[in-house]
């Protein structure tokens, strides 16, 4: 009869291989089943700075079901300055005049997506402005990587941004092909925030820009 002997430290790394192999494959399970992003997602696809030397950055709103946005775009008027709003559907149905309102200004018209994305988002944009728009923007950090490819074959330009919510001494924020997000939550904030925005644009002689025109500029990149 033959007996065999097992070096413990042998078994002891067999079995702890086996755990991680098993916990890996429950870990994988559980991301495909509730849709969690994953680090293989396509986050080339949503750009947040366009590559230039020009100085010029581009200033975004996000347009939620019921933002507030007559007083910050008066004052972007008053600047003779065009910007990038990104609609959410809920607010562009109730809205349709402010859209138009803002496609005279030249405004860029962008579409605000939650967790879903139909076709007959165009429809409203294009009886209002008589065209679909052609960007787009996720109001969460992580989109599905489903939804997120799903809207960049539809052929829109996905973007991400810097989100600015003071106007600090460094200035780390004005950088050439920038993209800015200012919140809209509060108009009275929203409006002075804008405004020193613009007076530090005008005084470090900076152009403000619509998405569409800082694409003229440069290659779209993806860096955070």
């Amino acid at each position: 009869m033959r007996v065999h002997y097992f070096k413990l430290s042998q078994v002891s790394k067999y079995f702890f291989g086996c755990t991680i192999a098993v916990l890996a494959a429950v870990l994988f399970t559980l991301i495909v089943q509730q849709d969690i992003p994953v680090t293989s997602q396509n986050y080339t696809h949503i750009i947040n700075k366009i590559q230039t030397n020009k100085k010029a950055v581009s200033l975004t709103f996000n347009v939620g079901p019921e933002t507030p946005t007559e007083p910050v775009r008066k004052i972007l008027k008053n600047k003779q300055t065009s910007s990038t709003f990104f609609i959410h559907t809920a607010w562009a149905q109730k809205h349709q005049d402010i859209i138009h309102r803002m496609y005279l200004d030249r405004h860029d018209i962008g579409i605000l997506l939650d967790k879903s994305y139909s076709k007959d988002y165009e429809k409203i944009y294009k009886q209002v402005i008589g065209k679909s728009p052609s960007l787009a923007r996720f109001d969460e950090i992580a989109p599905p990587e489903k939804l997120l490819n799903q809207v960049y074959s539809e052929g829109y330009q996905i973007i991400g941004s810097k989100t600015l919510n003071e106007v600090d001494n460094s200035e780390m924020w004005l950088q050439p092909g920038n993209i800015l997000s200012i919140p809209l939550d509060d108009s009275i904030n929203s409006s002075k925030l804008v405004t020193r925005v613009m007076n530090t644009i005008k005084e470090k002689q900076y152009s403000a820009v619509t998405v569409s025109q800082l694409f003229s500029y440069g290659p779209g990149i993806s860096e955070q």
